[in-house]
């Protein structure tokens, strides 16, 4: 039978209804901030042009079936994806209140999920296509199982549903590979069970292991090239001083900080430590979360890791719970109050990176991307803007050069072009332009927009009687150019490419 929902129940619906209410509104202000959302969209949409089970690459492939989903019944490339990820972005509460009030209390449940739905990163990442917010969803369904299966009650169905969550959350995120092995240690009581456990959450990686061994006859193919990117192509490991391992090993323990919030954090730091000190029996949940932190930490500092604050989300969702500990040990007459306080300082402190002044030729202590909504500056809108516009008077390609990691990528969103038809340069240190998809892009789009920055790292510009011409590198045609205008710091440039 359904039980009858209780008074707490009912406030934490309308409490999650007002979650998503929120990221629902602000998508219209939102815009897409990095290159990898918008790459995801973009292989979402080749991906439809001829659908097939996807069975090796970098990325897992469940986001790909999701964009793509979601591309299928709105054929928006702009707010369709940040719809999916506002509706996951807030569904990640209901698991969460659902297991801290297994774990605790039911009103310490509230206060958590209050507390998660004004989470500032959940809420900006939320509001971009990326991968961490489908992640922890599946993820805290499956601790939300896993405690399930390690009470009295407990049997294999748990555990099973548990490790279906795991594998599941590991066709999105590498990081529940990890993962697997500290989370299924918390049955060590129930052998069966904890068999069980690893056996269904083994079943995507070792899917994803054969088909790249098959593919690239490396079965670790998605780490091994992620690894050889961050360490050889960024330059993510080159010249680094010891003020840079310092500043890599404070990233994440910043990110948390002011990602949280402080008083948030300070918060699940008391919860944690009350754990820990009045040995209560959530202590066990603490392991994910050391194991996950030492690993990002060590990774970031050794430059194999890039510091970015959205890894920070799977992080503070192994965190947020113990906030729950804090609030059982406050006063009855007083917990409205303080967790009433804590819950409204979150977004004003979430701007702490705009309102600390900071003229000091070191990181800002504040990651700017702890902030709610994602943004571009005015400069990015221009350029985006004076593109649609001059694309629609000269159709065809979009060749551009890069700007910076945001902009250049946002300007390809927002042109709202089939994938084929846009052309990004390279922006990594030692990116390699890759000629054989810049050959088929200009023999489909032989003539377009040329986006032109000042530097053009790998576009040579040559005047001649006929007029301007540029040499790309490592290509052999010439492109004869036509400028059409300057906005901002990039100039635009009607491209023919020479027969």
């Amino acid at each position: 039978m359904i039980k009858k929902l209780s008074q707490i129940d009912k406030y934490f619906i309308i409490a999650f209804f007002i979650g998503l209410a929120i990221r629902l509104i602000a998508i219209p202000f939102a815009m897409s901030s990095g290159g990898d959302s918008v790459v995801r969209i973009f292989i979402a949409q080749e991906w439809m042009k001829d659908p097939a089970i996807i069975t090796s690459g970098v990325w897992g492939p469940l986001h790909t079936y999701l964009t793509a989903g979601i591309l299928y019944i709105w054929n928006d490339t702009v707010y369709a994806p940040l719809l999916l990820n506002c509706i996951f972005s807030a569904s990640v509460a209901i698991p969460l209140y659902l297991f801290v009030k297994r774990e605790w209390s039911e009103s310490a449940a509230f206060f958590v999920a209050c507390m998660y739905l004004l989470f500032p990163v959940g809420i900006r990442y939320g509001l971009d296509t990326l991968t961490e917010l489908p992640f922890i969803f599946f993820i805290v369904l499956a601790i939300l199982f896993l405690s399930y299966a390690r009470s009295e009650q407990g049997n294999w169905k748990h555990a099973l549903i548990a490790g279906l969550m795991i594998t599941i959350a590991g066709s999105l995120r590498y990081e529940s590979w990890g993962l697997t092995p500290f989370l299924g240690l918390l049955l060590w009581k129930k052998w069966k069970e904890m068999f069980l456990f690893f056996v269904i959450s083994a079943i995507f990686p070792i899917f994803w292991m054969t088909g790249n061994y098959l593919e690239y006859q490396d079965p670790f193919y998605s780490f091994n090239w992620s690894v050889d990117w961050v360490t050889n192509v960024s330059g993510f490991a080159e010249g680094v001083t010891i003020i840079d391992r310092i500043n890599r090993f404070l990233f994440y323990p910043r990110a948390l900080i002011f990602g949280l919030t402080p008083l948030a954090f300070l918060v699940c730091c008391a919860g944690i430590f009350f754990v820990l000190y009045y040995r209560q029996k959530q202590w066990v949940w603490i392991i994910p979360f050391v194991a996950l932190s030492g690993t990002y930490i060590l990774n970031a500092v050794r430059g194999e890791f890039s510091t970015q604050v959205r890894y920070s989300i799977n992080l503070a969702i192994f965190m947020i719970p113990f906030a729950a500990e804090w609030y059982v040990r406050q006063k009855e007459n007083k917990r409205f109050l303080y967790s009433a306080i804590v819950l409204i300082s979150i977004l004003p402190l979430s701007y702490l990176h705009y309102i600390i002044p900071w003229p000091f030729d070191f990181p800002h202590p504040v990651p700017h991307q702890v902030s709610p909504i994602p943004r571009l500056d005015e400069a990015a809108v221009n350029i985006s803007k004076s593109q649609i516009r001059i694309s629609e008077e000269y159709p065809g390609g979009l060749l551009l050069d890069f700007y910076a990691w945001d902009e250049t990528y946002y300007i390809a969103l927002m042109s709202r072009k089939d994938p084929s038809s846009i052309f990004i340069m390279p922006g990594e240190e030692h990116e390699p332009i890759e000629l054989e998809r810049l050959e088929k892009f200009l023999e489909n789009n032989p003539s377009g927009i040329l986006l032109l920055t000042e530097t053009h790292r790998y576009i040579e510009i040559q005047s001649t009687n006929d007029g301007e011409q540029i040499m790309i590198t490592g290509y052999p045609k010439l492109l004869f150019i036509e400028r059409v205008e300057k906005v901002e710091d990039v100039t635009f440039y009607k491209y023919t490419l020479n027969p």
